[in-house]
């Protein structure tokens, strides 16, 4: 499923001037080249638009902490979990080459905390990150990899393998959504508009809405037609900021 949704701002140099109504101070600036637009009527303009697409990639983070009196022992207990989870990854399908063990850490425990003189067990922290290309496996690699041992999901992150098509979409449609605002603006003065004498991009992340899944802020609800259990992982949105000057003429 795809969205597509148009936005505007406008602004008119040299002899107008025009400010977007609600326009945010931290947006970007419209572009300025004097070389470009020396003794010329002018009329500035940023056109936004953005696609809306489904995720066809998540990215599932895991991890296992294990804690005992002697280090040898809570590290033999990590290993143990780690590849009871690893073997989950296995038995689902998931090619090798995406999982991965981004993070271990040995760390002695004190009774005194801060103090830390007087030590009362060592803790072990293995963090596993999962690349999952099938949206219908998430729910159960998160239960699997819970009873497989780890007691941590530190996150999912969903996103799209097609990020430069749905960019190159979003950025035509933002010089289109430029170009007719700028013209529908030119022609309430009773003027039209000419070359384009600047344009210049603005960047803009993509942006992923869907249900919360642990540490991962959300507040869109996802897509429902998905069919991953419970789990819904909503939509990937790529926004483009086109900012255009352009000539005006009488």
């Amino acid at each position: 499923m795809k969205r597509i949704s148009l936005f505007a701002a406008l602004a008119v140099g040299a002899a107008l001037s025009a400010s977007s109504p609600g326009a945010s101070s931290a947006e970007a600036p419209l572009p300025v080249n004097k070389a470009a637009t020396a003794g010329l009527r002018t009329i500035s303009v940023s056109g936004d638009a953005q696609v809306s697409v489904a995720p066809d990639e998540a990215f599932v983070r895991l991890g296992v902490d294990t804690q005992d009196v002697e280090l040898l022992v809570a590290k033999r207990q990590n290993d143990e979990r780690v590849a009871r989870v690893l073997a989950l990854t296995e038995r689902l399908g998931i090619d090798a080459k995406d999982v991965r063990t981004d993070y271990i850490r040995l760390e002695p425990l004190y009774k005194d905390g801060y103090i830390r003189t007087n030590v009362v067990g060592y803790a072990a922290h293995t963090t596993i990150t999962v690349t999952l290309r099938d949206m219908r496996k998430i729910e159960r690699l998160l239960i699997g990899a819970l009873e497989a041992g780890a007691n941590r999901v530190d996150g999912v992150d969903f996103a799209t393998t097609e990020l430069k098509k749905h960019r190159d979409e979003a950025r035509a449609l933002a010089v289109k959504a430029a170009q007719d605002k700028a013209q529908a603006l030119a022609a309430k003065l009773g003027q039209r508009i000419g070359q384009p004498l600047v344009v210049a991009e603005a960047a803009v992340p993509p942006a992923w809405a869907g249900q919360q899944l642990a540490q991962v802020a959300v507040t869109e609800p996802g897509e429902p037609d998905l069919g991953v259990g419970s789990i819904v992982p909503g939509h990937v949105t790529v926004r483009a900021k086109i900012l255009v000057t352009f000539q005006l003429l009488r």
